[in-house]
């Protein structure tokens, strides 16, 4: 809890996302659900979480745990919760809460899996197909704008004309900071990212219409 309260802090001020912060909320439900189950009580003793605990958990997440009818969380975002549990001991050592990191005893690995891209004549076909229904329509907007600059959704959803500058040689660029790792990125704006911010140019500031991650991802 006191963890999720410094970092809901954070989010405000816009040193972290809302993204990470939800993680960190589910880890918390996770666990919540995971000691009820297990040990009859929400909460446990510091003391408590052994090997024993910590590998009872990750083999609860992967094969019990229910979320919206699905049954068990697959390795990746199996370890990449038990690196937020790391990361929120690590800082309840800081604020001398507890003396040890538990979740040190940890040993699972991410599985390097073999990304998937979409070829020229994939994206033509998304580029080139009219979707009659507008939300359709601009959901495909924002994936072709993501595909040609290299943005996250997230990220790209934030940009506005301030972040549209002209060099010497009047070639137009796009500069932002990342929202995951706030880090500077500089990016030229292709042709086909340039025709899809003109046909929105008059709806707002930002440079594309808005919609949540959730819907992006439900649309696709």
């Amino acid at each position: 809890d006191k963890h999720n309260q410094y970092f809901t802090k954070l989010v405000a001020v816009g040193e972290r996302s809302k993204a990470s912060l939800q993680k960190y909320l589910r880890v918390k439900d996770l666990i919540q659900t995971f000691n009820l189950k297990k040990y009859g009580c929400k909460d446990l003793q510091i003391n408590k979480i052994t090997s024993g605990y910590i590998y009872n958990l990750e083999s609860y997440l992967k094969f019990e745990s229910e979320y919206k009818g699905k049954l068990g969380i697959k390795n990746n975002s199996t370890v990449k919760y038990f690196k937020n549990l790391k990361t929120i001991c690590n800082y309840a050592i800081r604020m001398e809460l507890i003396e040890k990191n538990p979740f040190n005893l940890y040993g699972g690995k991410i599985i390097e899996v073999e990304t998937s891209f979409l070829t020229q004549e994939e994206l033509d076909r998304i580029e080139n197909k009219d979707f009659k229904i507008d939300r359709l329509e601009r959901v495909k907007d924002l994936f072709i704008f993501s595909c040609y600059t290299g943005y996250a959704p997230v990220d790209a959803l934030k940009l506005t004309r301030k972040n549209i500058i002209q060099d010497t040689s009047k070639t137009l660029w796009i500069k932002a900071n990342r929202q995951k790792t706030n880090t500077k990125a500089n990016v030229p704006l292709l042709p086909q990212a340039i025709k899809i911010i003109n046909k929105y140019q008059f709806e707002s500031e930002a440079l594309l219409p808005k919609i949540s991650n959730q819907k992006m991802n439900a649309y696709l």
